[in-house]
């Protein structure tokens, strides 16, 4: 150990000791970690000793501040780009919100998550002088509050869980959702042909969730459509054989009214509002510069029953998971105010919620479950065509040599038709 001069430091530098100190201190602003809090979360996640002899400090808030100084890390205060170029990542952004329903905060976000770091006042004054009616349009106005306040009493209570179709009509994509009522984690969400068939929910609840988390909560509440009725005698099954709890007194499935859902129906809001509907727009102008018309019949029937719309449905639905997984990320990480009156935590990220309930209050409620058993139950109930998002096997095949013959890219609500337009191009030369 190397010993200590006058201010407190030991001549053996922490970053000799931990040379990828500077990247991850980056890591966490970039993952907006409080930066009182980093030193905690790299001794957990790094081991970086936090105390050294005699109780003496040896990596503290001042330790992350030097470093963030002396090694010209990016911050909200230092964020290592001029304004103009600030300005420049806030406008290019922008491009992808066409229908100008992002604020400040969710705009201050975005760029965080892509490692730019950008003062919210800042967003505000440049979306404020681009689009003044836009910005006067988001004002909050009265908003309908629920009656009742939610309770829960730690992360894996209750898995709420949806199916959402506002985009299903014109795209023929449905979206399945899952969240955690405690800490109002984001799950699951997955894009996919039909939310309705009855082999959805419970492939996606042990093939997506039960693995990933190796548990179940205690309860699981749907709404009261037939396709979750298996997923709730898996739910009960499963619960029955890993906990004692009385199911009669305590269900471990619940089937309630869409409206009563409260959990997955107030996330469901955002996601349409912010996210699907800028993802809608694309598709559908995208539509129009391609040359369909859609008031035209002929045009009408012939995308609905051509192979094009195969190859639409199987784009769009990359580019509406691209959507969804860069969603779940910023919600997880999105800080929920601090709320007084609310019976669920506040005042930090749903993340944080979720993996640290004892600072909030909460308790961890996970049953562990005998995965032997829940790898036979996925074989059961994981049908082939889960996944599939053409109308037939065969035309799947022939939508997935072409997507790989282009190159296999990534899609975005931004390039979708240009990806189709190479994908037709291929399979008719083909």
């Amino acid at each position: 150990m190397g010993k200590f001069n006058g201010n407190g430091n030991r001549d053996s530098t922490l970053i000799q000791d931990h040379p990828q100190l500077p990247k991850w201190i980056q890591d966490e602003i970039h993952d907006k970690t409080p930066q009182k809090r980093i030193p905690e979360r790299l001794s957990e996640k790094h081991h970086v000793s936090i105390r050294f002899s005699f109780n003496l400090t040896l990596f503290s808030l001042r330790s992350v501040e030097r470093i963030i100084k002396e090694h010209n890390l990016k911050t909200v205060r230092r964020p290592g780009l001029t304004q103009l170029e600030q300005t420049s990542a806030i406008l290019t952004l922008a491009e992808e919100d066409p229908l100008s329903r992002w604020g400040a905060r969710k705009y201050k976000e975005k760029l965080e998550n892509r490692g730019v770091l950008v003062p919210r006042d800042l967003v505000s004054s440049v979306l404020a002088t681009a689009n003044p009616e836009a910005n006067e349009q988001r004002r909050p106005g009265a908003e309908k509050v629920h009656k009742k306040g939610l309770h829960s009493s730690g992360p894996d209570e209750e898995w709420c869980f949806d199916g959402h179709e506002k985009i299903s009509g014109p795209m023929g994509i449905s979206v399945y959702g899952g969240n955690d009522k405690f800490s109002r984690v984001e799950l699951l969400l997955k894009a996919l042909r039909s939310a309705r068939k009855s082999s959805v929910p419970p492939a996606l609840y042990l093939k997506l969730l039960i693995v990933n988390f190796i548990g179940i909560p205690i309860q699981t509440t749907t709404d009261m459509g037939s396709e979750t009725h298996i997923l709730a005698a898996l739910q009960s099954s499963l619960r029955q054989s890993a906990s004692p709890l009385d199911l009669q007194k305590v269900p471990a499935h619940q089937s309630v009214k869409s409206v009563y859902n409260i959990t997955r129906e107030r996330a469901w809001r955002p996601l349409y509002h912010d996210e699907l509907a800028n993802v809608r727009w694309f598709y559908d102008n995208g539509k129009i510069e391609a040359g369909y018309h859609p008031l035209d019949a002929v045009h009408h029937i012939a995308c609905l029953t051509s192979p094009t719309r195969d190859v639409s449905i199987f784009v769009w639905a990359k580019a509406v998971q691209f959507c969804l997984d860069r969603h779940m990320e910023e919600h997880n990480r999105h800080r929920i105010r601090k709320q007084k009156n609310s019976c669920l935590p506040t005042g930090g990220r749903p993340i944080d919620f979720y993996q640290r309930p004892q600072e909030f209050g909460g308790r961890k409620q996970l049953i562990p479950v005998d995965m032997a058993v829940v790898d036979r139950l996925i074989k059961e109930h994981t049908p082939d065509d889960l996944e599939q998002m053409a109308s037939t096997t065969e035309m799947e095949e022939v939508c997935q040599l072409a997507f790989k013959a282009i190159g296999a890219p990534e899609v975005s609500a931004r390039n979708g038709w240009d990806v189709f337009r190479a994908m037709i191009a291929y399979i008719s030369s083909n």
